[in-house]
């Protein structure tokens, strides 16, 4: 959340269960935090709003992790292009199984994903995209020069 911001406690309430939590059913809930004055509550002031990033144990207590209205906009939406694949190992973008994993990492390059795994069919990455190197490089000698695959 923005600079830190957190909330810690216990849960007294019978509608919140711990296993609610640790599911991840309030991840993401909207959070107002207001200061009342019970003798005239019409004047109650909204000193801040955001969302629930998500809740943790800490020792014995749980720890709420709060997202200001700033969070949204570091987030990133849509996709990045770069040469690295964006897919978590195992995920659905991957498709790998964790028996196909085998407790192997992946390092997100093309020569990992199709030469280790026999992947590359499920590469979420652009390999051949121009980088920095571009800049700098020289036409290759020699070879077929017809427009293909660089590879």
């Amino acid at each position: 959340g923005e600079a830190g911001l957190s909330a810690s406690g216990g849960l007294d309430d019978e509608a919140i269960t711990e296993a609610d939590v640790a599911a991840g059913l309030y991840d993401g809930a909207r959070v107002e935090l207001w200061r009342v004055d019970w003798a005239r509550p019409a004047l109650a002031v909204r000193l801040w709003a955001g969302t629930l990033a998500r809740i943790r144990r800490e020792n014995g207590a749980f720890v709420a992790d709060l997202d200001g209205p700033m969070a949204a906009l570091e987030r990133v939406v849509g996709r990045t292009y770069g040469r690295s694949c964006d897919a978590v190992l195992g995920d659905g973008r991957c498709g790998l199984s964790a028996a196909a994993i085998g407790g192997r990492s992946c390092d997100k390059r093309w020569a990992t994903c199709a030469g280790v795994f026999g992947n590359g069919v499920n590469f979420q990455g652009f390999p051949d995209i121009p980088g920095d190197d571009f800049l700098t490089a020289r036409p290759a000698g020699g070879g077929r020069h017809d427009g293909g695959s660089r590879r």
